[in-house]
């Protein structure tokens, strides 16, 4: 099996900050975090199949050991991985038709990355074969609530703007190439189609998270950051260091604020079971 070791998103959130591939992009922790303290306590059974596994940092910063196996299409971003020992093995293969033979893994995971993939039966499809029956894929993808959420689409509601806060969640998923946004219940449908039985649907990214991230999105924040993102490239110790120990200050205010809530959130956990028959 595999877990986490229980740590809390705060020290999750710090660990990625040891990576300078987030350090100077830490919107991408903030969420991160959140998903990895949830998929740490889940029970993973080897060998467990990672699908667009990126480039390991999640993995690294969440488990406490190696995952199986790692796929990608990137192989910049699988080089990463190997470099960080986040995955026992690694390839490059697309998620629509991977190298495996069907049933091969009681386990399969995606984190955050098959709401960018066009064809959705499809990609639904080669997760079902490659699961094992009994086996569980464990996902994570923005919610149909994620343009809504966001601080900038809150704050056109408030000033009296419906149209303008729809129009700027729709142009932030365009600009994340969210091709896949459903509700919760059409999630249970598509993957159902895939013999795939929902066991769990969990709202991630609470309001209040939603806001933390908004923020660090922000063109303000982005550019009070510049100086930092334009000295990233010379790998000066002190400048990172001195980036931790700013940024540190985000880890307790993701401990105090929720991280889930039962029926709003800008992603989805899914949990769904291959039938046995």
């Amino acid at each position: 099996m595999v877990h986490g070791d229980g740590s809390s998103r705060g020290d999750i959130f710090q660990r990625m900050l040891q990576h300078p591939r987030y350090l100077f992009r830490p919107w991408i922790p903030i969420v991160k975090a959140v998903e990895g303290e949830v998929f740490a306590r889940q029970r993973l059974i080897h060998p467990v199949l990672d699908v667009a596994c990126g480039d390991g940092i999640f993995a690294w910063a969440t488990y406490r050991g190696p995952l199986d196996v790692g796929v990608d299409l990137d192989p910049l971003g699988l080089a990463e991985a190997r470099r960080l020992g986040a995955y026992r093995h690694l390839a490059v293969a697309d998620a629509r038709a991977m190298p495996f033979r069907s049933g091969s893994f009681p386990t399969v995971t995606s984190v955050c990355a098959v709401e960018h993939m066009d064809g959705l039966p499809l990609v639904l499809r080669e997760l079902s074969r490659v699961l094992g029956p009994g086996g569980r894929l464990f996902l994570t993808v923005p919610s149909d609530q994620f343009g809504d959420l966001l601080l900038g689409s809150r704050i056109w509601r408030a000033l009296g703007c419906p149209h303008r806060a729809v129009a700027y969640g729709a142009r932030k998923n365009v600009r994340s190439h969210h091709v896949n946004i459903l509700t919760a219940e059409a999630w249970r449908k598509a993957l159902k189609a895939e013999s795939l039985e929902v066991v769990v649907a969990a709202y991630l990214l609470s309001p209040a998270v939603m806001t933390v991230w908004s923020l660090f999105t922000s063109s303000l924040f982005k550019l009070a950051f510049l100086p930092f993102r334009l000295v990233r490239e010379r790998n000066w110790p002190g400048v990172q260091l001195l980036l931790r120990l700013l940024l540190s200050a985000v880890a307790p205010i993701l401990d105090r604020v929720t991280g889930t809530d039962p029926a709003t959130g800008g992603y989805l956990f899914l949990v769904a079971e291959k039938g046995r028959s």
